[in-house]
């Protein structure tokens, strides 16, 4: 499992989002997804996810 807060200076993995990531967020269930299983996202879209993933 990774740490629970991104390094600072992460950026968050969506793109076109120019917000620094301040959560990991599970995107497989716990299953690897191209290697990972959480990635860094800020708040905004750590929370979009979570409503919608």
């Amino acid at each position: 499992m990774p740490e629970e807060q991104p390094q600072p200076g992460t950026s968050c993995v969506v793109a076109a989002c120019e917000e620094p990531a301040v959560v990991y967020v599970d995107v497989s269930d716990g299953q690897p997804l191209e290697g990972e299983t959480a990635v860094p996202m800020c708040d905004q879209h750590a929370t979009h996810w979570r409503e919608t993933g």
